[in-house]
């Protein structure tokens, strides 16, 4: 992995509006994006002890394996949005149903007194 400078303890000279950094001895001018200088190279289990656990194959016999219900495919494997759209259909369509009921056992209370 690559190591960059952090420019932390740049020199900044007022009168040119130039910036100077002690530890890389690069410098750039205010106006322009503070560059990334790559200062050294490091080992990645340096960085990060669990670097290596990435690389050791998972064991997938014991993993439990969900199914969408709408359309039977694997949760895993991709974002069900348009299953989860037609659930929310689903359920607004019954409530709504539900609702039209109960309308309607309100208006056959009203009847017509003859």
């Amino acid at each position: 992995m690559n190591v960059y400078c952090s420019h932390s303890n740049k020199v900044f000279t007022k009168a040119s509006n130039y910036y100077k950094c002690p530890l890389c001895r690069f410098g750039w001018y205010g106006n322009d994006p503070i560059p990334v200088i790559i200062i050294g190279q490091t080992d990645p289990v340096d960085v990060n002890p669990k670097y290596n656990d990435a690389f050791v194959e998972k064991d997938l016999s014991k993993k439990n394996w969900t199914r969408c219900r709408v359309c039977k495919d694997l949760l895993e494997k991709r974002k069900h949005r348009l299953c989860a759209l037609k659930v929310y259909l689903k359920e607004l369509r019954k409530r709504h149903d539900e609702t039209m009921e109960n309308i309607m056992i309100v208006v056959r209370g009203f009847k017509r007194d003859k």
